[in-house]
């Protein structure tokens, strides 16, 4: 199991590591916020027409690393990964 870890890390960019490294840091930070109810980084993060049309464009950036499940983290990571190097 450690040499399979180990290949698929060695593949990844550095470039593409931090964005994963951000990923599951910001879901991770996103959910003991939303189970905690101490903080939302939904609203702070997230994309609303209103708040996107009141100027606050990276709202467009900062949306997609905001996940809600195992599953999202998933379909969001796994094309971070595959694109990632080529990007």
């Amino acid at each position: 199991m450690r040499r399979l870890w180990d290949t698929i890390l060695a593949a990844l960019t550095p470039s593409v590591r931090i964005m994963l490294a951000v990923l599951f840091i910001m879901s991770l930070l996103a959910g003991i916020g939303r189970l905690s109810n101490s903080f939302d980084l939904y609203k702070l993060f997230g994309l609303s027409g209103p708040d996107f049309w009141s100027f606050q464009y990276w709202r467009l950036l900062t949306y997609p690393m905001l996940v809600t499940g195992v599953v999202a983290f998933l379909f969001n990571g796994i094309p971070i990964e595959c694109m990632g190097g080529i990007l």
